[in-house]
């Protein structure tokens, strides 16, 4: 790995292109090689390995040791997905219905106008969200507005991640099926509680073509990154014979 007076010649810049080269083209690889996986459950595999992907590449850009600060910098900054931004309508609402202050009234009143338009049997992309502002200027004196950030996109992407990094699952209810394109959707869904009254709701869909796109952008966004900054995207990871990555540090 070459050191930085290294990297200041031209020798250094060389290697450093090449090291920058070989990583990206090694992740390139990777995300088409999840296009011919072709077994039961293939599609749980092929998103859980985005989510590994990102995560890893999300070493490159943060420098802080907190995988979900890491995470939500890399989609942020480096995805160019400005819809994540969005508030997520069904989850605006069901949030206010379980916090029942009048002091929300005029954002509920506002969530379920929304929601109320929406037609059962629809695909709905999140184009169809709120944007955050429009929640901001409605969220009531007093009451913290880092809960609004939880609503968002961004971090219902980061909750889907959990779900299929810790326990191999999709978040929610939603049939992955249903999303023929590379955004993310709703789609309505009757449900039968045990009263036997139905019950609909609006089930959000991050498909593999949507996660596959985040990757594919990052891949290429970090690269321009790291060859405008000179950065050895090697230099974030430890690398060495032992597995207590403490026993690999150079004496």
């Amino acid at each position: 790995m070459p050191n930085q007076e290294q990297r200041n010649s031209g020798k250094g810049r060389d290697l450093l292109g090449s090291d920058i080269e070989r990583f990206f083209e090694y992740f390139a690889k990777l995300r088409k090689d999840l296009d011919d996986i072709d077994v039961p459950h293939g599609l749980l595999f092929k998103c859980l390995s985005c989510f590994s992907m990102l995560d890893t590449l999300s070493r490159c850009v943060g420098d802080t040791k907190e995988n979900r600060k890491r995470f939500l910098n890399l989609i942020k900054n480096f995805c160019d997905w400005k819809d994540g931004e969005r508030i997520s309508v069904p989850h605006l609402v069901r949030y206010l219905q379980i916090h029942p202050s009048q002091e929300f009234e005029d954002l509920r009143v506002f969530g379920n106008q929304k929601i109320d338009a929406w037609k059962p049997g629809n695909i709905l992309t999140i184009v169809d969200d709120i944007e955050v502002d429009e929640v901001r200027k409605r969220w009531p004196r007093g009451y913290d507005k880092s809960e609004i950030e939880d609503l968002q996109h961004w971090n219902l992407l980061w909750q889907m991640r959990n779900s299929l990094v810790h326990e191999i699952r999709f978040r929610g209810r939603g049939h992955q099926g249903l999303a023929t394109g590379d955004a993310p959707v709703y789609h309505s869904q009757t449900a039968l509680e045990p009263t036997d009254d139905p019950t609909e709701t609006w089930e959000l869909v991050y498909p593999f073509a949507f996660l596959a796109k985040l990757l594919n952008t990052a891949l290429t966004n970090l690269r321009a990154y790291c060859e405008r900054n000179t950065l050895n995207p090697y230099n974030y990871y430890r690398f060495g014979t032992y597995w207590l990555d403490e026993l690999n540090d150079v004496m």
